[in-house]
């Protein structure tokens, strides 16, 4: 993966502290919700790179389908 390149993930679980478990690519991954969009269970996320090593992910407020 490239710098600001962007994946979609699968929101597996939504926690009570507003952060998302995502699938992605066979992995879950935890991130914090700070888009002010709400989200639910099955949605669709978009994710962008923002560092490759080690990698991290920011979370775009556009759900995807």
């Amino acid at each position: 993966m490239r710098l600001g390149d962007i994946c979609k993930a699968k929101v597996v679980e939504v926690m009570t502290d507003n952060s998302l478990i995502l699938s992605f690519n066979g992995k879950l991954l935890r991130v914090v919700n700070k888009t002010g969009v709400s989200h639910k269970m099955d949605d669709f996320v978009s994710l962008q790179v923002s560092k490759v090593l080690p990698l991290e992910f920011k979370l775009l407020h556009i759900k995807t389908i």
